[in-house]
């Protein structure tokens, strides 16, 4: 009879058993596989630093030795792990059919349980070979037992803390993206296990989705998934307030960080700062970076390019996170969301924040000369003995941020939105203000030599014991405001409202302001209108300054206003009603912007910045004038601040001088 003749049995033990062993060999293989894998992948991990994830440094991908930036290795790399696991319980699935097929054969063939026992012996001492079809002595007992640990705890448990590990140590970076990734990569490889280990266990019964509706199995499930949503969150998240203690979000009148006050409730479980990154008191960025974004920015561009900045951070979430005393030099946060991020006493000289959340950050003594801030959210901000000369503001948010002690030389703040802003004490000499909206500011014994506060509205704003000589106020509203011991030597009050605002010195100023008993209406010029003051306009002049200041600030301020408004009206000093001479007031104000910038010694570079920017903008009037002549230095004095300018800037001076005779 030919081998084609020849009757194929079903039941042949011995055929049965190579192909089990031989099958069995091959999955214990692939399982090692796996398991080198998957501590592979856990080492890689869990050697993430915080500075990894911080500057996003690239990483290799284990096996492919691929090198993938730090999101792809968090992404892929999870997920290149559930398939290998899923792999490997599907070739589990297709071994235990396998063994039971021996299982019947040998069942089927011999009568005799010891002959049973002794043909079971002859089957390969692998971890899968044993559990599925050894003999009892190793599926039943002790010996069983640990067979079974083994197994679930290869195959069920350690899959999900190596997929938990994914998930808390990439948590820093808050992203949401991969972070929800991470949670349905956990509830997925969880879903494949409680769908494929009943049928390996059991290859009579078949894989079944209906399994997960089971109490027995619903139950972990529901915890498994509460767990890895809410447990593992970073500020920011919706659901991140459900397991954290005390109030979320505060607003900024209550709280200088609205933002990270809950801390979780699960932190004895988790690494230190597992929900944001920490780095105190590092330097980030590379020296050679920052050599090339200082010598680029001087160059005198007004707009950031990408040859002046030493790091680019734009759009990420820094939510929370800890730099307290760290280097962040010519930084790039553009777009970045940092609320209540602790940057105390950083170094970040000409860091750019266009368009960053920083609501309740912490910026005390942070050094940021030339930082630009433009469009960015600063609310509830402390900024408190800030260095921030020449930084710019630009259509900002203050609003309850606290900048008092602060040296804003030369900064540009104008077009700001800053309610109950605080500026007291701050050294402003030759700040831009100009159409700031300051509403209810504390600014008492700010010095705004030289500055610059036209069209700025100030109403109800505390300004006791401010300099403001030689600032320019015209069209300014001051209604309500506190000016008590304030000095404006030859301000510019032309225009300016100052209707019952409370007492001022105003020495050889310029201009008629407005603080006679009827009230003017409006910002501008144009929309100006003048009405009889009565309760019903001054109230009507109170809601309509407090129409968007926030809750927080506008029933305080809605009060000194119709404390202030209200009061006795005083006689306006002389300087309001006596008008200089331009001309006269061109050349006192001239010899003091001289005086000034030779008071000022190394920070003249800072007025000199201003200055250069508001020239490229086409913005120059006689203030521009009187401070171009006291920096170049008209009388020849030796602190002259020309001597800092190269002889095209010097000649820019001089040129737009002669074009404003």
């Amino acid at each position: 009879m030919t081998d084609t003749q020849r009757k194929i049995d079903p039941l042949d033990v011995e055929a049965l058993e190579k192909s089990l062993n031989d099958s069995a060999t091959r999955v214990s293989a692939i399982w090692i596989s796996y398991l080198a894998f998957g501590l592979y992948l856990l080492a890689a991990t869990i050697n993430v630093s915080h500075r990894q994830l911080f500057l996003a440094d690239a990483m290799k991908l284990p096996v492919l030795g691929i090198d993938l930036p730090l999101f792809g290795f968090f992404l892929f790399a999870p997920l290149l792990f559930v398939i290998f696991h899923v792999y490997v319980l599907v070739q589990l699935l297709l071994l235990s059919r396998t063994a039971l097929a021996y299982n019947d054969a040998v069942d089927s063939a011999l009568t005799s349980a010891e002959d049973r026992t002794r043909i079971r012996q002859r089957l390969a001492n692998t971890l899968f070979a044993q559990l599925l079809a050894g003999s009892p002595r190793e599926r039943e007992g002790l010996l069983g037992v640990i067979l079974k640990v083994m197994a679930l705890a290869t195959l069920a448990v350690a899959p999900l803390l190596i997929l938990l590990a994914f998930q808390i140590q990439f948590l820093p970076y808050h992203s949401t993206t991969i972070t929800w990734a991470h949670r349905l990569f956990i509830i997925a490889d969880w879903a494949a296990v409680l769908m494929f280990w009943p049928a390996i266990m059991n290859p009579q019964r078949e894989i079944e989705t209906r399994l997960l509706k089971r109490p027995a199995s619903a139950a972990p499930t529901i915890i498994l998934v509460l767990f890895v949503v809410l447990v593992p969150s970073f500020p920011g998240e919706p659901q991140a307030p459900l397991t954290r203690a005390g109030r979320y979000f505060i607003p900024p009148s209550e709280s200088k960080s609205p933002h990270c006050n809950g801390r979780s409730w699960f932190e004895w479980l988790m690494p230190n700062n597992f929900d944001r990154i920490s780095l105190p008191g590092e330097d980030l960025i590379e020296d050679d970076k920052i050599a090339r974004a200082a010598k680029v920015r001087r160059l005198g561009r007004r707009f950031a390019s990408q040859a002046e900045l030493s790091r680019s951070f734009q759009n990420r979430d820094f939510s929370c996170g800890w730099f307290v005393g760290s280097g962040l030099r010519y930084a790039d946060f553009s777009g970045a969301v940092m609320h209540g991020a602790s940057l105390g006493s950083a170094d970040l000289e000409g860091a750019t924040f266009i368009s960053t959340q920083l609501q309740g950050a912490n910026l005390f003594e942070a050094k940021m000369p030339r930082a630009r801030f433009i469009g960015a959210n600063l609310e509830g901000a402390t900024l408190y003995l800030a260095q921030l000369q020449s930084a710019s503001f630009g259509n900002s948010a203050l609003s309850g941020a606290n900048l008092s002690y602060g040296r804003l030389l030369g900064a540009n703040l104008s077009n700001l939105r800053g309610y109950g802003v605080n500026f007291e004490y701050a050294e402003m000499t030759g700040a831009d203000l100009r159409w700031s909206d300051l509403k209810g500011a504390k600014m008492n014994g700010a010095r705004l030599r030289g500055a610059d506060l036209s069209y700025a509205r100030l109403e109800g704003a505390d300004l006791k014991q401010a300099r403001l000589d030689a600032a320019n106020l015209s069209h300014a509203q001051l209604q309500g405001a506190q000016l008590g011991n304030t000095t404006a030597k030859l301000a510019d009050l032309s225009d300016a409202s100052l209707w019952r605002a409370q007492g001022m010195s105003c020495s050889e100023a310029y201009g008629t302001a407005q603080m006679q008993a009827r009230i003017m209406m409006g910002t501008a010029s144009s929309d100006r209108t003048e009405t009889d003051a009565t309760p019903q306009t001054i109230s009507a002049l109170i809601n309509r300054t407090v129409q968007n200041v926030p809750d927080w600030l506008r029933k305080d301020l809605q009060d000194v206003l119709t404390g202030r408004l209200n009061a006795a009206p005083s006689a306006p000093p002389a300087c309001m009603t006596a008008e200089v001479p331009l001309p006269e007031y061109a050349g006192k104000l001239e010899a003091a912007m001289t005086d000034l910038t030779c008071t000022l010694g190394a920070d003249r570079a800072y007025i000199l910045e201003r200055l250069q920017t508001n020239l490229d903008l086409g913005l120059f009037s006689v203030h521009e004038r009187a401070l171009a002549a006291g920096l170049l230095g008209a009388d020849e004095r030796s602190c002259a601040g020309g001597k800092m300018l190269d002889d095209a800037g010097r000649a820019a001076l001089q040129s737009a001088m002669k074009a404003w005779p």
